[in-house]
């Protein structure tokens, strides 16, 4: 952490390296959701594809935004982690039950997507203010 260019750098090609793998695993698992929720739990639980495809949108972000977490921890920054958490969580109460009264189970997979929206800018404004430094 106290090679600020090297951990930069190490922070740039983690986050593009996942990122790539998140998105192509992600776009695999949205197109063959149905199949994959046949095959894995039968015809039974077919009613949660679209839950599923909602989610692969949340996990493909927290993948990409999960770094930053870690980077700030690398820099005793874990200030900025509780507030990038606090806003994340805060979006989520606030939208979870209107979603869900209005979409069912989806409703929650898009509160999920709404909360880690809310975090990225936080996580960007920390970053910036690190890089700056």
């Amino acid at each position: 952490s106290e090679d600020r260019s090297r951990l930069n750098n190490a922070f740039i090609k983690v986050t593009t390296i996942s990122s790539v793998v998140a998105i192509a695993a992600g776009l695999i698992i949205f197109i063959f959701a149905q199949e994959i929720v046949l095959i894995v739990s039968g015809k039974n639980w077919e009613s949660i594809v679209p839950v599923v495809q909602v989610l692969v949108f949340y996990g493909i972000l927290r993948t990409m935004f999960g770094n930053f977490s870690t980077l700030f921890l690398s820099l005793h920054k874990q200030d900025y982690v509780a507030k990038m958490t606090f806003f994340r969580v805060a979006a989520l109460l606030i939208t979870v039950i209107p979603l869900i009264n209005i979409y069912g189970i989806v409703g929650a997979g898009y509160a999920m997507i709404i909360s880690i929206i809310a975090e990225i800018p936080i996580a960007l404004f920390f970053y910036y203010k690190i890089t700056k430094a």
